[in-house]
């Protein structure tokens, strides 16, 4: 019964604030473009490699050292994760939605 009422005092005394501040109340999440921002810097980070990654897989390629399955995979991966933004804007303008 003690923890309900002073939860119930927490709760009243964060309602009387959020009404005395409502820039507070109604203030944006902290990390609400956190996710978008992460994906760009590893798209940047990640960017030299993908060149190197696909010229030394297809020089192994070339040399016998590695199946050609690799390669494809490699390249299919470089185009997803570079290009993931237009093939989903290809896709929901494709699906109509």
């Amino acid at each position: 019964m003690k923890t309900a009422r002073s939860l119930q005092r927490v709760l009243s005394r964060l309602a009387f604030a959020c009404g005395l501040l409502p820039a507070l109340a109604f203030a944006a999440p902290p990390f609400a473009n956190s996710g978008t921002q992460l994906k760009a810097d590893i798209v940047q980070t990640l960017t030299p490699f993908a060149g190197f990654a696909v010229f030394v897989v297809g020089v192994l390629c070339l040399m016998g050292r590695v199946n050609w399955g690799w390669f494809v995979g490699g390249v299919i991966g470089v185009i997803m994760m570079f290009g993931n933004d237009q093939i989903v804007a290809w896709i929901r303008a494709f699906t109509g939605v």
